[in-house]
């Protein structure tokens, strides 16, 4: 029996790693901007991107996959947490 939570949870990652959300730093600061309540300080977002970039395309799993890796070196909880919600929030993009 196929476990759809599972099947979407798959489907949403596939999306997200094939979902490339431009070359230029800048342009996809400027789109993530766009995304309702995604708000994130810049300093944070363009290290997130840096790291991103470092993994090749600045697909949409890159940017979260970075997001929660910095996440895990943000000494606040609540800036953590804020960080892992954007995250979240940008993975519904692929979904």
């Amino acid at each position: 029996m196929r476990d759809p939570r599972r099947d979407a949870f798959v489907k949403t990652i596939g999306n997200a790693m094939q979902q490339t959300l431009g070359d230029d730093t800048q342009k996809v600061i400027e789109k993530l901007r766009e995304i309702p309540k995604f708000d994130l300080r810049e300093s944070l977002l363009t290290e997130a991107l840096a790291s991103a970039r470092h993994q090749g395309r600045l697909t949409v799993f890159s940017i979260v996959d970075a997001l929660t890796k910095l996440s895990q070196r943000v000494r606040y909880a609540g800036d953590r947490l804020e960080l892992d919600r954007q995250a979240a929030r940008l993975l519904t993009l692929a979904g």
